[in-house]
């Protein structure tokens, strides 16, 4: 079982403590009381709906405008593919709020972020933060981070989900998902198998891979697996079945029939080499 590789496991001679690491758990239940806390007289601030949209103000107001724009459209194209029906909306003094830094060096030194990182998310304060960047930003960032937002709110906030799923699950609403992350991914794994053990996943975080975009990889090929490869409708009803707290492996065993990492890692790298990613899949999950 799943859950066999989260506890402390004792051994003649030795204790191995095997760590569960939770996506976005630390962001979700808590973050810096600096960045939330921040005074927000020093931004310029524009409101759509759903959001409140924080920028400094060497951001142009056109730049602005699109950030809320494609937030309010994502805030319901993730929510309708997951099935979520809402009984709490982002209205008013609930509105998510989105803090836009003027360039990358000015996000890594004030929000503390890695240096690698393109944003980052607050779940449960429905708080990101990013800088203004390219028009990969509108595909790839923001659907990314508020993919991890809506589907901590829809599964639960003290929900346990390993980090690989859901990044895995952030990834797969990006609008390049198959070229950014699993055509690359897909090639290394039919012919050099996967980055790293399928049963070590859930004991790493992008940081302490390397690079930390092969995390990321492994993450989205898996996912692109459970969304395409074993059969359409899975994964919503997977999901569903975290929101109704089902534990994460039993869930995963009653739907996918899969047992282990193991057993998972196995299938995911038997699927790539007898399938191969052409780049034209539309994912309907």
């Amino acid at each position: 079982m799943f859950l066999k590789m989260f506890s402390v496991q004792h051994s003649p001679g030795r204790t191995c403590i095997v760590v569960f690491i939770t996506a976005i758990f630390l962001l979700c239940c808590s973050s810096s009381d600096a960045l939330l806390n921040q005074d927000k007289g020093i931004w310029e601030e524009y409101k759509t709906p759903h959001f409140v949209v924080y920028y400094d103000k060497a951001v142009p107001r056109q730049y602005v405008l699109q950030v809320g724009a494609n937030c309010e459209n994502y805030y319901k194209s993730i929510a309708g593919k997951l099935g979520f029906v809402r009984s709490d909306f982002w209205y008013g003094n609930d509105r998510a709020e989105v803090f836009v830094y003027a360039t990358q060096s000015e996000y890594v030194e004030h929000a503390r972020a890695a240096a690698w990182a393109g944003g980052h998310v607050f779940s449960k304060q429905k708080e990101i933060r990013t800088f203004q960047s390219d028009d990969a930003f509108f595909d790839n960032i923001l659907p990314h981070e508020l993919a991890h937002m809506i589907f901590r709110e829809f599964v639960g906030y003290t929900t346990p989900v390993p980090l690989w799923f859901e990044e895995g699950f952030a990834c797969l609403n990006e609008k390049t998902f198959i070229e950014r992350y699993v055509l690359p991914g897909a090639e290394h794994v039919s012919n050099k198998g996967l980055f790293v053990p399928a049963e070590e996943l859930s004991m790493l975080s992008p940081s302490r891979v390397d690079p930390p975009i092969a995390f990321y990889l492994e993450a989205s090929v898996i996912m692109f697996y459970l969304a395409e490869g074993c059969g359409r409708g899975k994964l919503s009803k997977f999901c569903k079945a975290l929101r109704d707290r089902v534990r994460f492996d039993d869930a995963f065993e009653k739907i996918y029939h899969i047992s282990s990492l193991n057993e998972l890692g196995v299938e995911v790298e038997g699927y790539f080499k007898k399938n191969k990613v052409t780049g034209s899949e539309e994912i309907y999950w």
